[in-house]
């Protein structure tokens, strides 16, 4: 199935903006003053095995009967709180990739499977 984007023109109200975990996100070293100087950035999420089954029914992933759940992992955070402590279960790591420069986008499951990949989404026109 190939995808097609329709081209949409959002109000400033219309945009999402949703706060993440600071250990959580990386941003391009060579960017020295601010993010805007950066060519690409990583976000590292973690959810339950059964709500990443739910991505069988989308139609912008790809792969997802090959990806296995792991264990949750504070493994990079310096520090972790009584939250992060305690889960249990089956989880799937997401690594949100954007590349400015490439015009990309993926989603890496687990370190390696590519679960989805296009071009950047963007609200500027």
């Amino acid at each position: 199935m190939k995808l097609t984007w329709k081209k949409n023109t959002f109000k400033k109200e219309e945009i999402i903006v949703r706060n993440v975990d600071i250990r959580d996100f990386y941003i391009d070293d060579s960017a020295k003053n601010s993010i805007d100087d950066a060519t690409d950035c990583i976000l590292i999420q973690w959810i339950p095995y059964e709500r990443f089954q739910n991505f069988k029914n989308s139609p912008v992933y790809k792969n997802i009967d090959k990806v296995a759940p792991r264990q949750y992992s504070t493994e990079n955070h310096s520090f972790v709180n009584d939250e992060e402590m305690s889960k249990t279960g089956s989880f799937v790591k997401l690594t949100h990739y954007w590349n400015i420069e490439k015009d990309a986008y993926m989603v890496i499951a687990n370190n390696n499977v590519i679960i989805r990949e296009h071009p950047m989404v963007s609200t500027i026109n």
